[in-house]
């Protein structure tokens, strides 16, 4: 990047003042290695002539992704990120204030000088006073609140329903009149979820995994190459693959698991395992394939549930078993452990021909 010697301060004038993050990105040939880089400058500059006089000139990035002076930004001890959007969005420009988090080369700076250092309680403090601000001018002045302003509290809110107890300690004037933060229709709109919720006996831990499956219906029912049969399957999939469900199907998992095991040490001149199961759980590739022995030769063993006459796999760990020589695909439905063949497979699905083109 550089020809011969170079003053620091050169540098900082040259390539930093007014800069960005990616117009100083271009500069360098290796972009992964920028911030190490950038540290570097920084520490061998304050090595050179010293902590003080370096931060009265020099140019660093603030979460804003710009080059200011140093005095321009203060560093962030670990402010909640929804937070930091929050008062973004009431017009705080609280990431022009705060040192690039990839910096970390002024930490003894900061050390010795904790005014320095943003918290999210300070933060906090600013969300409340534009809070108050906005709504004093709405109970004095009668301004109507407008869509956007909503949304922000609604953010606002959201995050005092996750976090109750920060919510608590860092917005003490707001938090106990949350409720004013929300639109009459708003508070009806959420009272009406909230009671849906509770009507189905749905867990608040479970609400993402609904959302996800909801994107997955509609992605299956807006899918024109799928046929009525394939849309009913796979949506039966998505509507079984609750928690419950998959707490159900991993007890399944343990049982064959135990049954395979307990069935191949019966069979002890072919196969050779370890001597207890958990040595063998301890030891196997993924949920469902275990190493084992057969006839002196290492074996990938594949072991799945059979239960309700049929075999779903899951896993790309147990395609990849079998894909390979030494295989063994082993099934139990809790009371009968069977090894099925490439031979089962073709007589059970009625497959005759198997096209070679996208082998």
């Amino acid at each position: 990047m550089f020809k011969g010697n170079v003053r620091f301060a050169w540098i900082n004038d040259t390539y930093l003042k007014d800069a960005t993050i990616d117009k100083l990105v271009n500069y360098l040939k290796d972009t992964t290695l920028f911030w190490d880089w950038l540290n570097a400058f920084y520490a061998l500059w304050i090595k050179d002539e010293g902590l003080e006089k370096v931060v009265d000139s020099v140019f660093i990035p603030n979460q804003n992704n710009n080059f200011v002076k140093f005095d321009k930004v203060n560093s962030d001890n670990n402010i909640d990120d929804e937070l930091k959007q929050i008062l973004t969005l009431l017009g705080g420009n609280i990431k022009g204030q705060l040192l690039h988090q990839g910096i970390n080369s002024f930490e003894m700076y900061f050390k010795e000088h904790p005014n320095k250092i943003k918290t999210n309680e300070i933060c906090s403090d600013q969300i409340e006073s534009k809070v108050s601000e906005i709504l004093g001018k709405e109970t004095v002045d009668r301004v109507e609140r407008d869509e956007s302003t909503q949304r922000v509290f609604n953010r606002l809110t959201n995050w005092f329903l996750t976090n109750p107890e920060k919510s608590k300690e860092w917005f003490e004037n707001i938090y106990p009149k949350r409720m004013m933060l929300s639109s009459p229709e708003e508070n009806l709109r959420r009272y009406k979820i909230a009671e849906k919720i509770e009507e189905n006996n749905i867990k608040y831990e479970e609400l993402d995994e609904i959302i996800n499956n909801r994107d997955k219906i509609m992605d299956i029912i807006n899918n024109s190459e799928l046929s009525k049969e394939e849309i009913v399957n796979e949506l039966k999939h998505i509507v079984t693959s609750s928690e419950e469900m998959r707490i159900y199907v991993k007890k399944l998992q343990h049982r064959s698991t135990k049954n395979i095991f307990k069935y191949l040490k019966s069979l002890d001149h072919d196969y050779t395992l370890p001597e207890t199961l958990e040595e063998w759980m301890y030891e196997k590739y993924s949920e469902t394939v275990f190493p084992v022995k057969y006839k002196g030769n290492d074996f990938r063993i594949v072991i799945r549930p059979s239960d309700y006459q049929k075999i779903i796999f899951y896993y790309d760990e147990e395609l990849e078993a079998l894909d390979d020589v030494n295989y063994q695909l082993w099934t139990d439905d809790g009371e009968v452990q069977r090894m099925v063949t490439l031979g089962d497979l073709l007589k059970t699905t009625g497959i005759s021909k198997i096209p070679l083109t996208k082998l």
